[in-house]
């Protein structure tokens, strides 16, 4: 089996990606989160769903950076 730092540039394939819609309960509506099941530590929130998508994203890449 191959070491994972013999790849620069490892890509994960999620197959499902959770989005839900929370009411904030503050006056400012609702927020949006996405989840997976293969990081379950990883989530991004946002005001739209662009926005959580985004932030989602850059928590799954600092992921996959850090796990050994």
């Amino acid at each position: 089996m191959r070491s994972l730092e013999n790849y620069a540039r490892l890509t994960i394939r999620i197959s499902k990606v959770k989005v839900l819609r929370r009411n904030h309960g503050n006056g400012y509506g609702y927020r949006f989160l996405f989840k997976c099941d293969e990081i379950p530590e990883c989530g991004g929130y946002g005001s739209t769903v662009p926005e959580a998508r985004e932030r989602f994203q850059k928590q799954a890449q600092l992921w996959v950076n850090l796990v050994p």
